[in-house]
């Protein structure tokens, strides 16, 4: 049995300590941003294990709510999928894409479509890895999926670029493509990454600005800066700290998420931090102007992590316009921005249709006169003896 009346203290301990750390933390932050080219230099030679960000702007500024335009659209795509089944009577998977349009003032309107597409050739059901010709895995299947939804989204910028009002382009999660590394196919990361060029290139030429929206977000690279500003070495380098050998490193005083030290510095719902630049290294093969940048936004219910490409950070106008639609389309959806959430409802495919599809096989190879091989443990699944 866990006893919490004896973790009671050490929880406060914990709170104390971090309570006691942000005012100390938060003037180093803002003494360092008066020189903001030597901190971009202290934290590009940082040897850490940890991502460091490139502040665009002095660390600890806070800006206010813009105005939110009278008319505007917002755009968002998502995807579900049919993963590959073993005991299927073919090997095959589907995925199903949705894309939401979603204009607001006099001409309101809202638009949604769905792509489903059935995979079953040899180069989608199999990837070659290290040479050796294997199934595709869930990496893989991901991979595929978010290519797709690129693919959407850049077809639904397409419709969207004369309509003759702003407009923002909402992407479910990050634009650094971590999904994309995972897969162990070169050519799956290769192809995935020339998709979102594609996407980032068209909405550059429409003037259609897109942001990667991330809820609850785990990430501490705008905090690991902090931490790079703490370290009393000239050069932090973690490899060689001694005071990291004797157990008790300075920078661990600073070793929290970003959206807990965004919470400190953000005091009213609107408001938005400094923008940062990622110098994760997969993005050394994006294009300069393509390379993520990234803000937080108090939408009221949480502190959201919001990435876009430098183009866009380097767009005042744009970022404004960023800044302004998220908050009010997180306001619409009670926390959660109201395009991308349609967008999963539009997209999301359920336990029964996934048994529906199956069936769907076993019927269409029995009406050709095939014999279904299908298991004996998937007729089990779909229903029980009694």
């Amino acid at each position: 049995m866990l006893d919490l009346a004896r973790l009671y203290g050490q929880v406060e301990r914990l709170v104390e300590r971090r309570r006691e750390t942000f005012p100390a933390l938060r003037e180093r932050v803002e003494r360092a941003a008066a020189d903001l080219t030597a901190l971009r230099s202290r934290a590009a030679a940082a040897r850490t294990p940890w991502l460091v960000a490139s502040p665009l702007e002095p660390p600890g500024a806070v800006h206010p709510l813009p105005p939110r335009p009278a008319e505007y659209a917002a755009l968002a795509v998502d995807g579900s999928q049919i993963p590959p089944d073993r005991h299927a009577p073919l090997l095959c998977y589907v995925l199903n894409v949705a894309g939401v349009y979603i204009r607001y003032g006099e001409r309101a309107a809202v638009r949604f479509t769905t792509e489903p597409r059935l995979f079953y050739e040899d180069q989608d059901v199999y990837e070659v890895v290290d040479g050796v010709r294997v199934r595709i895995g869930d990496a893989g299947l991901a991979a595929h999926r978010t290519q797709m939804e690129f693919a959407a989204l850049e077809a639904l910028i397409g419709e969207t670029a004369d309509i003759g009002v702003p407009a923002v382009a909402f992407v479910d999660g990050t634009l650094i493509l971590w999904t994309l590394w995972n897969a162990r196919s070169e050519t799956v990361r290769r192809t995935g990454l020339e998709v979102l060029i594609r996407l980032l290139d068209r909405a550059r030429a429409g003037g259609i600005p897109v942001v990667g929206y991330i809820s609850d977000p785990g990430s501490g690279e705008a905090a690991n800066l902090a931490r790079v500003l703490l370290c009393p070495m000239d050069r932090p380098d973690c490899g060689d700290c001694r005071y990291l050998k004797a157990g008790d490193p300075p920078c661990a005083a600073a070793e929290v998420a970003d959206a807990a030290l965004f919470r400190l510095l953000l005091t009213r719902p609107g408001q938005r931090s400094a923008v940062f630049e990622s110098r994760s290294r997969i993005l050394e093969r994006y294009a300069e102007a393509h390379r993520t940048c990234f803000f937080y936004l108090d939408v009221g219910a949480e502190v959201a992590r919001l990435e876009v490409p430098r183009w866009v950070a380097d767009d005042r106008a744009m970022l404004d316009l960023v800044h302004a639609a998220a908050y009010d389309q997180a306001a619409k959806g009670l926390g959660y921005p109201v395009v991308i959430d349609e967008a999963h409802k539009q997209a999301v495919v359920t336990g029964a249709e996934r048994q529906a599809f199956l069936l769907l096989l076993d019927n269409i190879l029995a009406g050709r006169g095939l014999r279904s091989e299908i298991s004996a443990k998937l007729h089990a699944k779909r229903g029980g003896i009694l």
